[in-house]
């Protein structure tokens, strides 16, 4: 972590920025890691091990300080649930899974005159998460993050940032009971989920 607040410290302390223009479109490849998340259920919690995340996309620049992005993010992981009764047994259950994400965003520019520009942004869209032997997962998907773009003086930039992501999804139902009758309802959970990356683009300005 230390060495992580450092190279943002020192981004920041750059020079000169040639800043991104109205109308520049920036195609951009995401890698970076996300943590270990815990997603908790009735009868037992779900684990999703921390792991590689890549993704692809493109950002298009409304103007020099704001941005919209369409983008497609991925991470590949072990999903365990512990202590689930299957068969009439307490069963810990672990299979290979992946977690996606299509998300439309945007970002806010504090442009500064330096060559390190802070920003911010969010995106909503949809979610899956997939396991072996499992139906996969779908729902509501959104995304916040935030930290350094660096202009390296050519076409070429490079985005340190730290994200927090979360997916909505119904599994199974509730159960409650009012005056004899019995009323079934969708269980909801989400995962959420903390993750550093480096976002590698190309600005093509028109």
């Amino acid at each position: 972590m230390k060495k992580i607040i450092l190279i943002f410290a020192l981004a920041l302390t750059l020079s000169t920025l040639n800043a991104q223009e109205r109308g520049t479109i920036s195609p951009f490849a995401n890698l970076g890691y996300t943590f270990d998340e815990t997603i908790p259920y009735d009868a037992a919690d779900m684990k999703i091990a921390g792991g590689f995340q890549w993704g692809l996309g493109v950002e298009y620049f409304v103007n020099r300080d704001i941005s919209v992005d369409l983008k497609y993010n991925r991470m590949d992981s072990e999903i365990s649930i512990d202590n689930i009764y299957i068969n009439n047994k307490w069963q810990n259950v672990v299979a290979d899974g992946s977690t996606q994400y299509y998300l439309l965003g945007m970002n806010k520019y504090f442009n500064s005159g330096k060559k390190a520009v802070p920003f911010i942004g969010g995106g909503i869209g949809m979610g899956i998460m997939d396991a072996d032997g499992a139906d996969a997962l779908s729902g509501f998907a959104w995304d916040l993050r935030g930290g350094v773009k660096i202009n390296t003086g050519g076409s070429a930039t490079v985005k340190l940032q730290a994200y927090l992501q979360s997916i909505l999804t119904s599994s199974g139902s509730d159960y409650w009971y009012y005056w004899g009758y019995v009323y079934s309802t969708p269980d909801y959970h989400r995962a959420l989920s903390f993750g550093l990356s480096a976002v590698i683009g190309f600005d093509i300005k028109k």
